[in-house]
């Protein structure tokens, strides 16, 4: 009996060290964080990093960074892509002015689980902690931390009533509709926001809270987004197109072998409320909303490119020229033009013909004329930069309100977890700009 007793003991105490180990784990990284700002040693700054170096890389999105991204000169820091290093450093300046941090009412969320496709052998356990900083950075808020295997693997903002923290725990309520339906809205809205994009994707995959969608919609969008990630070797992604076979090749972008996969890569699958549809019979395109239905019927437009800023780039059937239709059809920028870049970026993009490029707004006027470049890439990502090409190899990047701003570059690259595109050309040091999708 007595052995009987300590075993059962035993088994309690192993359980009650197991639940306390991850909120050992979030204590003992704020304590680091605080002595670090505190006293700016190293020492403490290495402790805090180490409780974050796990088998799996820790991003960092919070409202620290996010506004930390918000506010970035250069530009070209991302949401959702923070690691844990550029995280400290966001702190380094504030510590050389006083700054202090505080962490508090850190407990266990064992309420908490998130959408996964697979049996997982290693879930997170997930922590939440109020945190106090005064000084250069100032804030009330409080965070998500996943912990794995005594390590912090994601830092995630639970403050905003629009966060991934907020959709987990209304998943974790059952309440599908509502999380589904935030898990979409933070996936569309951030490039780098994996988290909520394969939420979204699980979701669909096991029809929880998708009901209002179309099945080929929603089949389309989860194929479209773990397309996206898988080209990114985002994990989750990878084992996903792993066990759901992507299938992209069927998907209607594929009409378009020269570019499709560069689609899939930096652009919305729908914007607007509506989806590209081809049509096999007529070979032409058209969009569906998000019941199926077609409101913008097959038969006018080879190609039709995804909404981007209320306007889909679209060529004509009869005169292979491309313009511009609003959400309604209604034509917005006349088709006259050989080729244009898809996307607009604060209501401007640029189109060329007869050997010129022209930049141009919303509602088809020219704003600007540039002579001697005659070709645009369709699907180049869009942002502060466009590439205007002088021959297929050179381009010159101009910026949106018509301002050559250098010459003669020869190559170009998009990062497709960071989202930025990086443009290059011998002797010069790269340009680089992040997009906008």
């Amino acid at each position: 009996m007595k052995r009987v007793i300590i075993i059962v003991l035993s088994a309690i105490f192993a359980i009650s060290i197991k639940a306390q180990q991850p909120v050992s784990v979030v204590q003992k990284f704020g304590h680091a964080m605080q002595q670090w700002c505190s006293t700016d040693e190293i020492e403490y700054h290495e402790q805090a990093i180490n409780f974050a170096k796990g088998k799996i890389k820790c991003l960092v999105d919070d409202k620290i960074t996010q506004d930390a991204v918000a506010n970035d000169q250069s530009k070209l820091l991302t949401n959702g892509t923070q690691e844990i290093v550029s995280y400290m450093n966001i702190f380094q300046d504030a510590i050389m002015q006083g700054q202090k941090y505080e962490m508090s009412n850190i407990k266990e969320r064992a309420d908490f689980v998130e959408p996964t496709a697979f049996k997982n052998e290693n879930p997170p356990s997930f922590v939440s902690a109020d945190l106090t900083l005064s000084g250069k950075l100032v804030y009330n808020i409080t965070d998500i931390f996943y912990v794995r295997d005594g390590k912090i693997t994601k830092i995630i903002d639970y403050s905003s009533d629009n966060s991934v923290g907020k959709a987990l725990e209304l998943y974790s309520n059952r309440k599908y509709d509502e999380a589904f339906k935030m898990f979409r809205k933070l996936a569309y809205a951030d490039f780098g926001n994996f988290d909520a994009q394969y939420y979204m994707v699980v979701m669909e995959i096991k029809k929880q809270g998708c009901g209002f969608l179309d099945k080929n919609v929603r089949d389309k969008e989860l194929t479209w987004f773990i397309a996206k990630n898988y080209f990114a070797n985002n994990q989750n992604a990878v084992k996903l197109a792993t066990k759901f076979p992507l299938y992209e090749k069927k998907m209607d972008y594929a009409h378009y072998p020269s570019y499709y996969e560069w689609i899939l890569r930096c652009k919305q699958p729908a914007q607007s409320g509506l989806m590209m549809s081809f049509d096999t019979k007529t070979m032409s395109a058209g969009f569906v909303n998000e019941s199926g239905q077609l409101v913008i019927p097959y038969g006018k437009y080879s190609v039709a490119f995804p909404y981007h800023e209320g306007r889909s780039l679209v060529v004509s059937k009869v005169t292979e020229q491309c313009g511009f239709i609003d959400d309604k059809g209604n034509e917005a920028v006349p088709m006259i033009y050989q080729t244009a870049i898809a996307d607009f970026y604060k209501g401007r993009t640029w189109c060329a013909k007869d050997g010129a490029t022209y930049l141009v707004d919303n509602q088809g006027k020219v704003l600007k004329t540039v002579l001697g470049h005659s070709y645009l890439i369709p699907y180049s990502p869009v942002g502060k930069y466009a590439m205007l090409f002088k021959t297929e190899k050179i381009f010159d990047i101009y910026d949106y309100n018509g301002n050559l701003c250098y010459e003669d570059y020869t190559s170009w690259s998009f990062n497709s977890i960071t989202g930025l595109v990086t443009m290059k050309k011998d002797g010069a040091p790269d340009v680089q700009y992040k997009i906008e999708w």
